[in-house]
């Protein structure tokens, strides 16, 4: 059986209550996410508190999301920013060990990448992806690199593929609602060797949602049998969060697994 996990951004106002809320519906595990929208002191302190939370709880923390955007970018044709960008994420991966989680997700790029410097890009993500993956190696973590939407860097199976070296270089997390480019049998059945985590979230097949599973399109009890029959034991990772997993309502960690178990038979 898959472990259930939750994305530690799941509630705006993280706490022990809220966390031990999540542990009585069935989560077992979560994702500890450092939040990219703050400096770097206190996007550690606010790592430090939800993990706190979490563990307070009884959940296992599986996996931890490195901090992602503009700044954070080793994509970037800038290389000072890159250089940056790269220096930060091991600062990350280092208090990832020491915090003895095991994977960490990571984002290739940040966008827009216009196609005239698309190739360009990729080129120089996969050679941070390297880079990264080496070092989170010799701290004993594994790198998985996110999939991801619209013209990120990684937007289809190819470029997955091609920025991991076929999971030589880094592994992968696999995010269900944000394929826009192909089916997510197509995906699976290219990439579901090097596939190390999830990210689980509906949406409506035009852009990332991270809706609650059952709310969007997806084929929830075929894609989850496919993705088995492909092999994968590891965490269902919930990426979805209070306000927006439903529209128009608050959801809760209850809300989410009684759907969850309503589509899905283990």
């Amino acid at each position: 059986m898959n472990p259930l996990g939750l994305t530690s951004k799941f509630f705006v106002e993280s706490s022990e209550a809220c966390w031990a809320d999540a542990r009585v519906a069935g989560f077992e595990t979560a994702e500890l996410v450092f939040p990219p929208d703050m400096q770097s002191g206190p996007m550690f302190e606010e790592a430090e508190r939800r993990r706190a939370h979490i563990l307070s709880a009884g959940l296992r923390i599986l996996s931890a999301h490195t901090p992602f955007g503009p700044a954070t970018d080793p994509s970037s044709a800038n290389t000072e920013q890159r250089r940056q960008a790269i220096r930060l994420e091991k600062r990350v991966l280092d208090q990832i060990a020491e915090w003895k989680i095991g994977l960490a997700v990571l984002h290739a790029s940040f966008e827009p990448v216009g196609e005239d410097e698309r190739a360009v890009r990729l080129a120089i993500a996969r050679d941070a992806v390297g880079e990264l993956g080496d070092y989170a190696r010799s701290l004993g973590i594994t790198l998985a690199v996110e999939e991801l939407p619209r013209t990120c860097l990684g937007n289809c199976s190819d470029e997955m593929l091609y920025l991991t070296d076929h999971g030589r270089l880094a592994k992968m997390t696999f995010d269900f609602n944000h394929l826009l480019r192909e089916t997510h049998e197509h995906f699976l059945d290219a990439c579901a060797p090097y596939i190390v985590t999830t990210h689980l979230s509906d949406y409506d097949f035009v852009d990332e949602k991270h809706w609650m599973p059952g709310v969007g399109k997806v084929d929830w009890p075929g894609v989850i049998r496919y993705i088995r029959e492909k092999g994968y034991t590891g965490q269902f990772l919930f990426e979805t969060y209070e306000q927006r997993a439903i529209p128009g309502r608050h959801c809760t960690p209850a809300m989410i697994l009684e759907t969850w178990r309503s589509m899905i038979s283990d």
